[in-house]
């Protein structure tokens, strides 16, 4: 599915406003479709704990990818971030934590990015962001491995955090 959300984001971008939830879910419908395509390479650039790099095909360091049922020992989430003028964040990232542990941070390098994140079952994660310039650029969502958009984020302030539990049947509770 990531890899057909990654081939899609041009939808996101072409249509780009701020608090968008029907293009985030138009993106995910556009994504469905043709799921069994071609599955492309992973590439553990920028990959951390358990986030896998941009446009990462495989499941992170964190755990395997598998389907959706609560007897999993690990769930997939997929992190998009954007930025509306196109110039990647300007020094603002989004901080990861599992468990109170930080897995590591993103940002958005370009116009948009896709990371996915393997968090263990029962877990919770917590998403805090970190200011930079010009952060009414910004926009994030996490979409869980059962296509549900869990949280969208625009024009964040600093320290603006999001919390889940993560839940492989439901994706997350908030």
């Amino acid at each position: 599915m990531k890899n057909q959300l990654i081939k899609t984001a041009a939808l996101i971008t072409s249509l780009f406003t701020f608090g968008c939830e029907e293009v985030l879910k138009d993106l995910i419908e556009t994504a469905g479709e043709g799921q069994e395509a071609e599955e492309t390479e992973g590439n553990s650039e920028g990959g951390i704990g358990g986030i896998g790099g941009p446009a990462d095909g495989g499941a992170g360091e964190g755990g395997e990818s598998t389907g959706g049922n609560s007897s999993q020992s690990s769930c997939v989430y997929y992190l998009y971030t954007a930025d509306a003028y196109g110039d990647g964040w300007n020094g603002a990232e989004l901080e990861i934590y599992q468990n109170n542990n930080l897995l590591g941070a993103v940002e958005c390098p370009a116009d948009e990015e896709f990371y996915e994140i393997t968090a263990a079952a029962g877990s919770t994660l917590e998403f805090e962001f970190v200011s930079g310039e010009y952060d009414e650029e910004v926009f994030y969502a996490l979409i869980d491995q059962n296509e549900n958009i869990l949280f969208q984020v625009e024009a964040p302030e600093d320290g603006n955090l999001q919390t889940i539990s993560v839940n492989c049947d439901g994706g997350g509770e908030m």
